[in-house]
């Protein structure tokens, strides 16, 4: 079995990528000075005439003027509008291409914040006036289509992507300059996957998990949701498999998903227990699989015979290191390592007497009385307790016919 993970790579190279362009506005956005803000701020509420302040403006050095986020930031409602006003007014005087990447990355960082949609409303305003080449600018005005950027960007900008996919999206993260861990990305990269279709999906599997990590559980349950809509069984699906399974862990077994579901989630509710249960059942099912294909390793008999009956697996549990116990409706089978080709049923009820009884030196791939095969169980008719399912040559096909009739719902349990 082949095991392709991800790894953080991809997002590693787009950090780097948005770092040489914009280091020192990423690192100031992401943890600024309050005391210079609040400073500067100071000193705009101090300026007493329009020409007072005016003249600051004009006075103000270049490193002062980074400073302008901050203060829209740190700034309390007492402060009033006219405050606002004449930072905004400041920012539209001074407006550098290198100001506006700095308010671009204070808006990512701080997003969403009403003083930083002003602030950003004002950069894209004033900048395609100068007619600049800043490729976000030009992408966040085409898809704004409004006076003034709210909290639906990271929505439209999504949706704009998604209808045009011949565009990256990881080179877009990178013309674009969206910080990979801010809250803008978080925002954005769920409206680009939350109705993503398979391909995209498939195609940007590392930013979708990298969306999973750095978004809050409710948007974790609404991505993997769409994720699982439908069973991700291939093995294309694996690595993002992997890494829910890294992640979360595996779901609870049917029973006590069922039973969390009546009582409530408790406070070590796992993220599975917030998933709707055809959603999770999705997921164990795969995972259930994942654990038999690494118990079966190389064993072709054995992956072959379970083609027939692996989507009707309902639990798998551990009966010691050796050996997995597949739990189905109405039988188990013991698939044990130390057999290549060989694996045994037993009923419910003889399942259950061991289990319940001593389980100190009871090897279920070793009954204490001898087991039928397949092949005289089939023949026989009868009901038996325990059965050798041989996968050897034509054995494989007494196994199978004889599981086939397990799994098939008697008459007297259909009424």
């Amino acid at each position: 079995m082949i095991m392709i993970q991800l790894s953080d790579a991809k997002v590693h190279s787009i950090r780097q990528q948005i770092s040489r362009q914009v280091a020192f506005p990423e690192e100031m956005s992401s943890d600024f000075d309050e005391t210079l803000a609040s400073e500067l701020l100071s000193d705009v509420q101090a300026c007493a005439t329009e020409e007072d302040l005016q003249s600051f403006t004009t006075l103000l050095p270049r490193r002062r003027l980074n400073d302008l986020f901050g203060a829209l930031l740190v700034m309390s409602a007492a402060s009033g509008e006219s405050a606002v006003t004449r930072l905004l007014n400041i920012l539209r005087l001074r407006l550098t291409p290198s100001l506006a990447e700095t308010g671009w990355a204070f808006f990512q960082h701080h997003f969403p914040n009403d003083r930083m949609f002003r602030a950003l409303t004002t950069i894209v305003c004033e900048i395609q006036d100068k007619d600049s080449e800043l490729p976000y600018i030009h992408m966040i005005t085409q898809a704004a289509d409004m006076q003034i950027i709210d909290d639906s960007l990271p929505g439209r900008l999504a949706a704009r992507l998604r209808s045009n996919p011949e565009h990256l999206l990881g080179d877009y993260l990178v013309k674009m300059m969206i910080l990979p861990d801010s809250p803008f990305a978080a925002a954005f990269l769920a409206e680009y996957f939350k109705s993503c279709p398979d391909q995209l999906i498939q195609k940007n599997a590392e930013l979708f998990v990298h969306a999973i990590k750095i978004n809050p559980r409710d948007i974790q349950v609404t991505l993997i949701s769409h994720y699982l809509s439908e069973y991700r069984l291939q093995p294309i699906w694996e690595p993002i498999n992997l890494e829910l399974l890294e992640q979360f862990g595996p779901p609870r077994s049917l029973q006590q998903q069922k039973l969390a579901s009546l009582l409530g989630r408790s406070s070590d509710a796992k993220l599975w227990d917030f998933l709707e249960l055809p959603v999770v059942d999705r997921f164990r099912q795969w995972e259930m699989l994942y654990q038999l294909d690494k118990h079966i390793g190389a064993s072709s008999r054995k992956r072959l015979f379970y083609k027939l009956c692996s989507m009707q697996i309902r639990e798998v549990s551990h009966w010691d290191d050796k050996t997995l116990v597949l739990h189905f409706d109405r039988f188990i089978l013991a698939d044990s390592q130390a057999d290549d080709d060989r694996v045994f049923y037993y009923d419910l009820n003889t399942y259950q007497i061991l289990h319940d009884g001593s389980r100190y030196n009871v090897f279920l791939n070793k009954p204490a009385t001898p087991a039928l095969t397949a092949r005289q169980a089939v023949l026989s008719g009868n009901k038996i307790n325990i059965v050798s399912l041989q996968l050897d040559a034509v054995n494989l096909l007494y196994a199978r016919d004889f599981i086939t009739e397990q799994l098939t719902p008697k008459k007297d349990m259909l009424h």
